[in-house]
């Protein structure tokens, strides 16, 4: 309707910005943006409900003048009439007026002022109603004119509701004198008739206040929303600006092999404008030959596979002799949704002029080169263990026939995760599933070393870019086990162990400590699997004050760090606590203002798993070596990593073949115990293990009869040129490279279970 000054101010500086692509500042003043809005809302809202107002209010008043006309002085009808027709002729050319107000010419607060005044107009007129048209003596007149106000101010209240001032003055102001006639006028009847307008008084205005309120909390998640519209457009803005100031060579291209996206390195070493190329066939500017190539790499790399090779430009009048790395890396269009191609390149020119003077150098550029493909195996191994999971679930995702064509299609943006994918579940998507009670728990006994680990080495950035010390220290309940979700758990301790670097001082530290304690009610000498192991967050920030304490779990509310200079959403806290309590854990804190807080949270002792003793040490050792199935007569399949999201990958692959019984190990030590006592029909080994690695595991087990004839496939992340024949050499019977391609790797486990089959005969 009205857009105040200070909002045109705010337009005018976003659009300036737009133009320079730099920051301005933006004017304030006493009221916040959130306010100026719901004021601009509660304008807009009473110019809506005008004509209602004004005419519903006209027509019942002609209906109560009528029906009270000659049983009171008809002068005070006619001058009541005249009053309510004044008062709402001066609010409908009030409201033209501002129609014609050249918006920001007028601030909304005093707009406002003037519907509060026409509220007290309105709400005076409907009062005197009760003390120019009350009939003494004549009560059903008297009830006629209480259900002409008592109405009046229902209907006023729907329409006014948005602005509670508005609201209540109209309530006060209408309903209070007819109260007051009716106490004066005397009787049980009148008593009665004044208190139910008494209690019909105070129910409209706490249903004004509650409007208001929704009102305002619903503007606030509007400015909330466009906030975080003009952070993504800003924030598109300087990724686009990033890319272009990238010492690289960045470039998009689809299936059809023309380019959608290039920086302005690229597009320079080209001698073009981003905007002359973008669009463009690679035929056009490479030639058919580069093409074919190109054609080949987006083959490859479709199928999951990392391409990384080096292209050379020529010298020309723009550009001298450059050489470049690429890697290309599959991706999916967010707005299309279809496959693009990603290609980094790095500039190694000066690399390849030492190569070409060294040549004759044999020596020195053979060290170079194994040099080079250690780097690269291991930045390969690096790169592909998180990828093992994005594109392990993402073809899990696209081979399911139950779900949607788009949510197959959706999946394969999950391959656009490129490096070290460590991420959760978002938290909102998290906070969304708990509301809905269709949060995704896995208990399993949890060793808590291993997750508070990888916990802390996860926060460890974080920490080191904050300055903040993250001390362990330690505690009985450390090499315990609990009954647990695993990257639940580790998503708990992340955001608290995130919480308390963020919210600590400069220089300041976290202590994480793990004590065990009995169960309640539970006396000493009992069973070790008895009582909780509580782990303990203590940071030395500022405290929560003893007034915001009992708001810590609540939704969205930050307890006033919103106007601060951490960044946070206010949830974080909310799901950690419904995660915990979903898996039937407990959770405190304890804070004092200027000494910091403290957070545990409890979850009940699980036994660890014993594994039985070797058949050798059982005097066993004359039992056939045959690999037995499992008890329910399925062949049974050993896999032995050591990293829990690739166990959790796997064990949703074997999830799809109820067919498989699946068996896990977190080291190679562990996995020699299970083979033995086993005897599975197939064992698939990681390579890079802790302690023992996959090589060495294998010698064990092929020297032992009572797995020599068990096939094991090797799995693993090195990928370079070489490893898969190694391997081979060494007596693997296949050998998966990560990310897992899921047809391929589960026809690898039927071809190996399918030779062993004849030897799953119960023993």
């Amino acid at each position: 309707m009205v857009q105040n000054v200070e909002t045109q101010r705010c337009d005018e500086a976003v659009a300036l910005e737009k133009e320079t692509c730099m920051p301005v500042a933006i004017p304030s003043n006493e009221f916040s943006a959130e306010q100026r809005m719901l004021q601009a809302e509660q304008l807009r809202m009473h110019h809506v409900n005008l004509p209602y107002e004004v005419g519903g209010s006209l027509l019942t008043g002609l209906i109560l003048a009528f029906v009270q006309w000659g049983t009171v002085s008809n002068a005070a009808v006619l001058a009541w009439l005249t009053w309510l027709a004044l008062t709402h002729g001066a609010r409908f050319l009030n409201d033209r007026a501002e129609q014609r107000l050249v918006p920001g010419t007028r601030d909304n607060s005093e707009l406002l002022k003037r519907v509060h005044v026409h509220s007290v107009a309105h709400g005076v007129a409907w009062g005197l109603a009760s003390l120019l048209l009350f009939p003494p003596g004549n009560f059903e007149h008297q009830i006629f004119l209480a259900l002409m106000v008592l109405g009046m101010t229902a209907a006023c209240l729907t329409i006014t509701a948005l602005d509670v001032k508005a609201a209540l003055l109209y309530n006060v102001l209408s309903m209070s004198p007819l109260i007051v006639r009716l106490l004066i006028e005397g009787g049980d009847m009148a008593a009665t008739m004044a208190l139910m307008g008494l209690v019909f008084l105070g129910i409209t205005s706490l249903i004004a206040f509650r409007a208001y309120v929704n009102a305002r909390e619903n503007v606030a998640l509007r400015h909330a929303d466009a906030a975080k519209a003009e952070a993504l457009r800003r924030s598109e803005i300087q990724n686009r600006m990033l890319l272009d100031a990238f010492p690289g060579f960045i470039a998009c291209f689809n299936a059809d092999l023309h380019f959608s996206y290039v920086n302005e390195r690229f597009a320079a070493l080209l001698g073009l404008a981003p905007e002359q190329v973008m669009g463009q066939p690679i035929k056009d500017l490479f030639g058919s030959e580069r093409a074919e190539r190109a054609r080949g790499y987006v083959s490859r790399v479709q199928t999951g596979e990392r391409v990384t090779f080096e292209a050379r430009y020529k010298a020309t009048a723009f550009r001298p002799k450059t050489d470049l790395q690429v890697s290309l890396v599959a991706g999916v269009d967010h707005l299309s949704g279809k496959p693009v191609c990603y290609g980094f390149g790095t500039d190694i020119s000066e690399l390849k002029q030492v190569e070409d003077e060294l040549h004759e150098a044999r020596d020195a550029a053979e060290s170079a080169s194994r040099a080079k493909s250690e780097f690269l195996a291991s930045m390969s191994h690096e790169l592909r263990t998180p990828l093992n999971a994005i594109l392990g679930f993402s073809q899990l995702f696209s081979m399911d026939e139950a779900l949607t064509q788009e949510t197959r299609d959706n999946a394969l943006e999950i391959e656009r995760a490129g490096q070290h994918l460590l991420s959760l579940v978002n938290d909102l998507i998290d906070l969304a599933r708990i509301e809905a009670g269709k949060l995704e728990i896995s208990m399993e006994p949890v060793p808590l070393e291993s997750v508070l680990e990888e916990s802390l080495a996860m926060v460890a950035p974080l920490a080191g870019k904050q300055h903040i010390a993250l001390v362990e220290e330690g505690g009985d309940g450390l090499a315990g086990t609990v009954r647990a979700d695993y990257v639940r758990l580790r998503q708990i301790l992340i955001n608290l162990l995130s919480n308390a670097i963020k919210y600590n001082r400069p220089q300041g530290s976290v202590y994480l400590s793990v004590k065990r304690q009995p169960a309640e009610g539970a006396g000493e000498g009992g069973d070790e699997s008895e009582g909780v192991i509580r782990i303990t967050i203590r940071d030395t920030g500022p405290g929560i004050a003893a007034d915001k304490q009992e708001r810590i779990f609540n939704s969205f509310d930050r307890l006033g760090a919103e106007r601060g200079h951490v960044e946070g959403t206010g949830i974080g806290l909310v799901i950690t606590q419904r995660i915990v309590l979903a898996m039937g854990g407990r959770i405190g804190f304890e804070s004092q203002e200027g000494q910091g807080s403290t957070f545990w949270v409890e979850f009940p002792v699980c036994a660890p798993l014993v594994l039985p003793e070797r058949p050798g040490e059982t005097g066993q050792e004359d039992m056939p070596a045959v690999a037995a199935p499992g008890s329910s007569g399925r062949p049974q399949v050993l896999y032995i990593e050591d990293n829990p999201m690739n166990q959790r990958l796997v064990r949703q692959i074997f999830s799809t073949r109820p067919d498989l019984q699946l068996h896990e190990a977190n080291t190679a030590e562990d996995g020699i115990a299970q083979a033995f006592m086993l005897r599975p029909n197939l064992v698939l080994l990681d390579i890079n293990l802790p302690g023992m690695n996959g090589y060495e595991a294998l010698k064990i087990l092929k020297a032992d009869r009572r797995t020599s004839h068990i096939p094991v496939i090797g799995v693993s992340a090195n990928a370079m040129q070489g490893d898969a024949s190694r391997a081979l050499a060494a007596g693997f019977s296949a050998y998966i490279t990560k990310p897992i391609d899921v047809p391929l790797f589960l026809s690898a486990v039927d071809q190996a279970v399918m030779r062993t089959a004849p030897a799953s005969a119960p023993v």
